[in-house]
């Protein structure tokens, strides 16, 4: 099993944000090593997009001649941040996730609050596991409101560099702040297409609200732009901090164009 943070190799400090060269040469020399009992192997990639693209490019000579009874499964929430050759190597299987409302009456069958329930499996990207982790988890629900808070609910560019010097040792949890601020992105835009009660951002400050329900669509697409930006620059190690102030102003630019 390989993942960020999770180190295979022994040279790779704990809590890393990316999936470094290291821990790819450690499993192949893994893999190169005959099993006692001859049984098969699998080797389990989580959010392969966290790869570096030296890990990447060293992963591409045991996926095209991997060894005998050897299985690959390589997961991305991202596939397109994967550079073409791996993707060339692999078959693609897209699993469909969960309807939400479906998510959130197993939930309350199994004993969580309907509020709770319904945040849940909102947050969830159609995953049972995922919504369950959730439904449990106060920090995630802290993270979440820091996160708006910076985003939607802060128009002072004089904040942002008490922000991003706030944030700037919190790497590791990038990518959960990238998928808050993707959710809320699609919750407006939700709102915006379809008008359901349900997606209006009632807490969000009123130059927000009047993005969900006037932007053109291609608003939406800059913002979904910027994030998918920010998680590249994050995979090649940019600043950390430069990256979050870059978003942030690109957010606090959109919000001063819905003020009335």
């Amino acid at each position: 099993m390989i993942e960020k943070g999770n180190p295979l190799s022994q040279e790779v400090q704990k809590g890393r944000a990316t999936i470094p060269i290291e821990d790819i040469r450690e499993m192949i020399r893994i893999c190169n090593r005959y099993a006692y009992e001859g049984g098969n192997r699998v080797v389990i990639i989580q959010e392969a997009e966290n790869m570096t693209p030296q890990a990447q490019n060293s992963l591409l000579k045991i996926l095209e001649e991997p060894p005998q009874n050897t299985y690959f499964l390589i997961t991305a929430s991202h596939p397109e941040q994967l550079l073409t050759t791996v993707r060339s190597r692999c078959r693609s299987i897209k699993l469909i996730p969960w309807e939400e409302e479906y998510i959130r009456k197993t939930l309350i069958e199994s004993g969580v609050d309907p509020a709770v329930a319904g945040k849940s499996a909102a947050a969830s990207y159609g995953s049972i596991g995922n919504a369950i982790t959730l439904s449990s988890d106060d920090t995630y629900w802290r993270k979440k409101d820091e996160v708006i808070n910076a985003f939607f609910r802060n128009r002072s560019r004089s904040e942002i560099l008490n922000i991003s010097t706030a944030w700037k040792d919190q790497k590791a949890s990038a990518e959960q702040m990238f998928n808050i601020v993707e959710d809320c992105i699609q919750q407006m835009l939700r709102y915006r297409l379809y008008h359901k009660k349900k997606d209006y951002p009632e807490e969000y400050p009123q130059e927000w609200k009047r993005f969900a329900e006037e932007a053109p669509l291609e608003r939406f697409m800059l913002l979904t732009d910027a994030v998918a930006s920010a998680r590249k620059q994050n995979i090649s190690n940019v600043n950390f901090q430069a990256i979050i102030e870059q978003l942030l102003l690109t957010f606090v630019g959109e919000s001063d164009l819905w003020v009335k």
